[in-house]
């Protein structure tokens, strides 16, 4: 293993060159051609800093989608993991109707998380 590293020259060195003329134009065209919305899955909440000007969806039922995708923007951003944790309802197809509950993974927030879903139930 090299412990000294590599010099910011040499790492720079390594990648390939800049694209030599701006992408955003040619986008523009293709999408004034061809429509169509993008639509990015990030299951890392603090992937939400890298994008501006666009909807990010931490709730994304069946209506919510619907109702961003009729929307006229370029695209929606849904975010998979967050530590907005969605209270559902169970179905009158039930035993416990209108029971709320959550779908709670362990990877989701930290310490508070589970204390915070709870006072959404209270509430």
């Amino acid at each position: 293993m090299n412990e000294r590293g590599i010099s910011k020259q040499g790492l720079f060195a390594t990648l390939p060159p800049e694209w030599p003329e701006p992408l955003l134009p040619a986008i523009r065209a293709q999408l004034a051609v061809h429509p169509t919305k993008v639509v990015v899955l990030d299951d890392d909440p603090t992937g939400t800093q890298t994008v501006h000007d666009i909807p990010v969806l931490t709730e994304w039922s069946e209506a919510a989608l619907r109702a961003e995708l009729q929307q006229t923007g370029p695209g929606v951003y849904l975010l998979t993991n967050s530590r907005a944790v969605p209270v559902w309802e169970l179905g009158p197809e039930t035993r416990f109707p209108g029971l709320p509950y959550v779908v709670f993974p362990g990877n989701v927030g930290g310490p508070e998380a589970l204390q915070d879903a709870v006072q959404k139930l209270k509430t």
